[in-house]
């Protein structure tokens, strides 16, 4: 964040370092939103990850019961 010895998002924006109480008070607030912005994103894309790999692990579970089912029935069809 604090690159080129200062405040990273103020050089982004084009604005000058904070020299200003409103200028440091902008540069403040915009940090806290990008790192809200961040933990928001990070924790939606893990909740998605973790819905995926339980609907995933389940629709393998219920094949495998299914084709255990069916090779049971046809093997004792069979005798």
């Amino acid at each position: 964040m604090l690159k080129y010895g200062g405040c990273y998002i103020c050089k982004v924006k084009g604005l000058k370092q904070p020299t200003t109480p409103t200028t440091t008070k902008y540069c403040i607030e915009m940090h806290i939103a990008t790192v809200v912005v961040v933990v928001v994103v990070v924790v939606v894309v893990v909740v998605v990850v973790v819905v995926v790999v339980i609907v995933v692990v389940k629709l393998v579970v219920v094949v495998v019961v299914v084709v255990v089912v069916v090779v049971v029935i046809d093997r004792y069809i069979d005798r």
